[in-house]
C-alpha cells in the first residue's frame, strides 16, 4: 500500500513538473528584449508628450502579447543531472563565441567596430537625442540603448560589460528557444548555430587567386563582395562578430515567430526591430506576412466590410495595430531624418526658407500617406481572394511573384543588355553565388521541409534580395537575407534531427562542414589577433555627425517636433 502511494505520488509529481512554465518565462524574457531598447528610446529620445503614452502603448501590448500567445511547448521543470551539465557546457560556448567578436572589448575586435565605438561612447557621453550643431546623431541605436542607460550612470567601462552581458543575453535567449523547439537540452545544435555558413572557401577558390588555407584568418565572405557586384551573404559568426547589433534582435524574431507566434503579436514583436534591425526587418516582412496568413483562422466573408471585421478580429488587435503601428511611425520618422534615407539632401533643406514648403519635413508624412494606402489596398485584396476563392488565390501570389521576377531579369539581362555581354555575365556570377550560399541548401532541404509555403517565401527572397541595392553598398543584400538564412539553417537543424541517414543528408552534412571554414577564419582571426597586443580603435566624433550612414540635419520632422530639447554635445 505504501508502495501505490510513493508510486502515485511520483506520477502526480512528473505530471506537475511537466508544463509549458520555462516556454512562457523564456517568451517573457524575450519579449522584454525585444521591447526595452524601444521604451528605452521613447522616453530617453522624444518629448515626454509623445514617449510617455506611447512607451506605455508598448508596456501593455507586450502584457497583451503575452496574454494573447498560445501554443506553448511543455516541458519539464526538473532537470536531471546530465541536463544540468549541458547548460553549463553551453554558457561557457556561447561565453567563449561572444567574448572573441570583440563586444565589449575584452577581445580582438574588426574593422567595423572602430566605427561603432565611436558611436557607442556618444550614446553614453552625450544628451539624448546626440547632436553636434545642425546635425542629429540618426542611426538604428536600439541594441546599444540598454547598455548606454547604464554607462550614463556609471561610467564607459561599466556600459561596456553591460553591452558584453546583453549580447550573452540575447544569444542565451534564442539557444534557449531553440532548445525548445527540439523539446530537449541539447548541444549539437549549437555547433550549427556558430558553423553554419555558406560554402564561401569555394567561391573564393574559384573567382579570387589567393590561397585560402582551410584554418585561416582571411575575411573569405567578401569573395563576391567587390564592385560592381557587391553580393554577400553573411555567415551567423561573422554577423555577431561584425553586426551583433542587427543579428540578435532579428534572430530572436525569428524565433518567436518560427514557434507559432499567434497573427495578433507578430506586427508589434516585427516592429521592435525597426530601430535595431531596419535592413532585416526589411528581409522579415515576407515571412511574417506568410505566417499571418498561414496561422488566421480564414473563413469565406459575404462582404469585403465583414472580411475587414475578420481581419480586425484576427490581426487588428490592440498590440498590432496601437503598440506595433505608433513604434513603426515613430521609428519611421527617425530613420528618414538620416541623410541616406532623405531623398531631400541636407544643403537642399537649408535652401528652402519657408519652414511650411520644407520638403523634409512633409516628406515623411506622404511616405506614411502612401504606406498606408498601399496597405489599405493590399488588405482589400486579400480579402476579395479569401471571398472568391477561399484563401487558395493568395497560395499563389508567390508564385506569381516569382515569375515577375523571372521575366523582369530575362528582359533585362538577357534582352536590351545582352549585346554588352556584361550583365549576362552578371546574372551568371549571381546565380552561382545564389547557389553557392543558399541555393545548395535549398535543394538539399526541399523534401525535408514540411511546410513548403514558408520555403517558397524563403527561397524567393533570398534569390530577389541580390537583384536589390539601395545606396552604394551592399548592406541591403547582406542584411535583408538574415532572417531567410536563418530559417535555412533551422531546417539544417531538422533535418539532421531526423536521424535519417541517405544520399541528401550526408552531402548536408558534408556541404555544413565546407562552410564552416568561414566562421572558423573569423574565429581564427580573433583569436590570433587577441594574443597579440590590440587597442579599441575609434574614429573621430566628427565624421560620425557628418556622415551620411549616421545623421542627418536636425530641420527634419523627427528633430522639429518630436525629438526633446536638449544641448548640443556632452
Amino acid at each position: 500500500m505504501a508502495n501505490r502511494r510513493v508510486k502515485l505520488y511520483r506520477k502526480n509529481r512528473a505530471e506537475e513538473t511537466s508544463h509549458t512554465g520555462i516556454h512562457r518565462a523564456v517568451v517573457l524574457m524575450a519579449y522584454i528584449y525585444l521591447a526595452l531598447p524601444m521604451i528605452i528610446f521613447l522616453l530617453g529620445w522624444c518629448r515626454l508628450l509623445i514617449g510617455i503614452p506611447i512607451a506605455g502603448i508598448c508596456v501593455w501590448s507586450l502584457v497583451l502579447c503575452y496574454r494573447g500567445r498560445e501554443n506553448y511547448i511543455e516541458l519539464a521543470w526538473r532537470l536531471s543531472p546530465a541536463e544540468k551539465w549541458k547548460i553549463a557546457v553551453i554558457a561557457v560556448v556561447v561565453f567563449a563565441w561572444v567574448a572573441l567578436s570583440g563586444v565589449g572589448g575584452y577581445a580582438w575586435q574588426n574593422t567595423d567596430h572602430a566605427t561603432r565605438n565611436s558611436m557607442f561612447r556618444i550614446l553614453v557621453d552625450y544628451e539624448w537625442p546626440p547632436a553636434a550643431e545642425t546635425r542629429g546623431f540618426v542611426y538604428y541605436v536600439g541594441s546599444w540603448l540598454p547598455a548606454a542607460l547604464i554607462g550614463k550612470l556609471g561610467d564607459l567601462d561599466m556600459a561596456y560589460a553591460a553591452l558584453f552581458v546583453w549580447v550573452l543575453l540575447g544569444i542565451l535567449l534564442i539557444y534557449a528557444l531553440v532548445c525548445i523547439w527540439r523539446r530537449k537540452i541539447v548541444l549539437w545544435p549549437l555547433l550549427i548555430l556558430i558553423f553554419f555558413s555558406g560554402l564561401d572557401i569555394i567561391g573564393s577558390h574559384i573567382f579570387t587567386e589567393e590561397m585560402i588555407s582551410v584554418w585561416g584568418k582571411e575575411h573569405l565572405e567578401w569573395w563576391a563582395a567587390e564592385f560592381p557586384y557587391k553580393l554577400q551573404y553573411t555567415s551567423n559568426t561573422a554577423q555577431l562578430y561584425w553586426v551583433f547589433n542587427q543579428a540578435i534582435p532579428v534572430w530572436l524574431v525569428m524565433m518567436l515567430l518560427f514557434l507559432d507566434e499567434v497573427p495578433g503579436n507578430m506586427i508589434w514583436v516585427s516592429a521592435m526591430l525597426a530601430i535595431t534591425s531596419t535592413l532585416p526587418l526589411i528581409g522579415l516582412v515576407p515571412i511574417m506576412i506568410y505566417y499571418m496568413y498561414r496561422r488566421f483562422a480564414w473563413y469565406t466573408p459575404e462582404s469585403v466590410g465583414q472580411g475587414w471585421k475578420m481581419v480586425a478580429r484576427g490581426m487588428g488587435s490592440f498590440q498590432n495595430l496601437a503598440g506595433g503601428g505608433t513604434v513603426l511611425i515613430v521609428s519611421f520618422l527617425y530613420l528618414m531624418g538620416n541623410d541616406s534615407f532623405t531623398l531631400v539632401s541636407v544643403a537642399s533643406a537649408d535652401r528652402v526658407s519657408s519652414r511650411a514648403a520644407n520638403p523634409a519635413v512633409w516628406l515623411p508624412w506622404l511616405l506614411l500617406l502612401i504606406a498606408f494606402a498601399a496597405a489599405v489596398l493590399v488588405g482589400t485584396l486579400i480579402i476579395w481572394a479569401a471571398k472568391w476563392g477561399k484563401g487558395y488565390i493568395i497560395r499563389n501570389v508567390l508564385y506569381v511573384v516569382a515569375a515577375l521576377v523571372l521575366i523582369n531579369l530575362f528582359f533585362k539581362y538577357l534582352g536590351g543588355d545582352r549585346t554588352s555581354g556584361n550583365d549576362v555575365y552578371r546574372l551568371a556570377y549571381t546565380a552561382v553565388f545564389l547557389f553557392i550560399e543558399a541555393g545548395i541548401y535549398l535543394c538539399l532541404l526541399f523534401r525535408d521541409v514540411e511546410d513548403k509555403g514558408l520555403f517558397h517565401v524563403v527561397a524567393v527572397s533570398l534569390i530577389a534580395i541580390p537583384f536589390i541595392t539601395i545606396g552604394s553598398s551592399n548592406d541591403f543584400c547582406m542584411r535583408a537575407s538574415i532572417p531567410g538564412l536563418f530559417v535555412v539553417m533551422l531546417w539544417c537543424i531538422d533535418a539532421l534531427g531526423k536521424r535519417r541517414l541517405n544520399l541528401r543528408i550526408i552531402v548536408l552534412m558534408i556541404c555544413l562542414v565546407i562552410g564552416a571554414v568561414s566562421p572558423m577564419h573569423e574565429i581564427k582571426r580573433a583569436l590570433v589577433n587577441s594574443y597579440e597586443d590590440y587597442t579599441m580603435e575609434y574614429i573621430e566624433e566628427e565624421r560620425i555627425f557628418n556622415a551620411a550612414n549616421f545623421a542627418g540635419s536636425l530641420e527634419t520632422f523627427f528633430w522639429r517636433f518630436m525629438a526633446r530639447k536638449t544641448g548640443a554635445g556632452v
